[in-house]
């Protein structure tokens, strides 16, 4: 699903995952985001969760291209390194 800039995919990429958990699936969740959405804070709570709840059925891809809608990442808020 697209869900824009705002850090909801993460949150439902992680609901998706639980679900699939619970159903017993063997099936996985792909996130792609990208690092200026990485400054919502919905994203690493979705983040948290994922990794408190052990869902290993979530991949997390992140686009860094140092960019995002108002300029650079470092201009807008300089982030720590991803990898």
């Amino acid at each position: 699903m697209t869900t824009g800039s705002l850090g909801q995919g993460t949150s439902a990429a992680a609901g998706i995952a639980t679900g699939l958990k619970m159903k017993g699936s063997n099936r996985y969740v792909y996130m792609i985001v990208g690092d200026g959405e990485l400054n919502e804070g919905q994203c690493w709570e979705a983040f948290q969760y994922v990794a408190n709840y052990k869902l290993n059925n979530c991949i997390v891809v992140i686009d860094d291209n140092k960019r995002q809608l108002d300029g650079f990442t470092k201009d807008v808020m300089n982030p720590f390194s991803i990898p």
